[in-house]
């Protein structure tokens, strides 16, 4: 049951990542200039809308782990190998895009609650770790 809640979660994560990268990358929305057009609609279709969705996962993926001390040490090692992802992932838009571009934004955002999201697993590890069962 483990290993099948790992891929669970794995794939959870996985699914986040490409929403989150999706979110930050500066599509092909104008067929005539070949770059983004900054319009409301294609800013809330191509920025916010994957954001969110992939805001909603990563938030739902915390609720569901359960206080057991693997799977808080499985998610841990995972979100860190998720942030050092979304860490190069800024470097490489901050090189290709412009400055004003909307999408390292949402990325940088991104890494700063994914940062606070690691604390707060850390934290309610060291809570699982001080709880004593007795049967």
């Amino acid at each position: 049951m483990k290993f099948v809640l790992s891929i669970v979660l794995t794939a959870t994560l996985m699914l986040c990542a490409l929403s989150l990268i999706f979110a930050a990358y500066p599509n092909q929305t104008s067929p005539y200039s070949g770059g983004f057009e900054v319009t409301p609609l294609n800013i809330f279709l191509y920025c916010l809308l994957p954001f969110i969705f992939g805001l909603i996962i990563l938030f739902a993926l915390f609720f569901l782990i359960k206080k057991n001390r693997y799977y808080l040490i499985y998610t841990e090692i995972n979100l860190a190998v998720f942030e050092v992802l979304m860490i190069a992932y800024t470097i490489f838009l901050y090189c290709i895009s412009s400055s004003g571009w909307i999408g390292i934004y949402c990325n940088v955002a991104s890494d700063l609650i994914i940062a606070i999201l690691m604390l707060a697993i850390f934290i309610k590890l060291k809570k699982v770790k001080q709880t004593v069962f007795i049967k």
